[in-house]
Formats: structure tokens, sequence, C-alpha cells
């Protein structure tokens, strides 16, 4: 039990740092770099049995994706947001 929780913490320090990334990327408005970050804040709260925040974080790194044309993370993406909405 002390592993899981111990897992749990490094989840939510990635989330805080991937959520740090995304700022600075969109304050730069470094949208493929933003789509990445929201990739990766999707998966962390998919870890975290967080499927709500997950499923919104896998919508906006698609639609830039899309909006860009990058069809291949359109389409990795994608199954991701499907599974947690």
């Amino acid at each position: 039990m002390l592993f899981r929780s111990e897992k749990k913490g490094e989840y939510k320090v990635a989330l805080a740092h991937f959520k740090t990334a995304f700022e600075s990327d969109r304050h730069f408005c470094a949208r493929r770099l933003m789509a990445e970050d929201l990739g990766a804040m999707g998966d962390v709260y998919m870890q975290l049995n967080r499927p709500e925040p997950a499923a919104e974080a896998f919508r906006e790194a698609v639609e830039i994706y899309a909006v860009s044309g990058n069809r291949a993370r359109v389409t990795s993406i994608m199954p991701k947001f499907l599974n947690a909405a």
C-alpha cells in the first residue's frame, strides 16, 4: 500500500511540472509544446484515476494537433480521449 501512495505522490509532482510547462509554453504561444504538455497531463490524470480532467486535457491536445494538421498525433491521442470520456 505504501508503494501506491508514493507513486501517487510522484504523479502529482509530475502533474505540477507539466502544468508549469504548459503555462510557459502558452506564454510563448508554443502550440505544439502545449499539446504535448496536455497529452502528458492526460496520461498522469489517468494514472491518478481522474478520467474527467484527463478527457479534457486529451480533447484540448487533439484540438491543437488538428488545427495544426498533425494527423499522426490526433490519431495517437484520440483513443486516449475516448477511453477517458
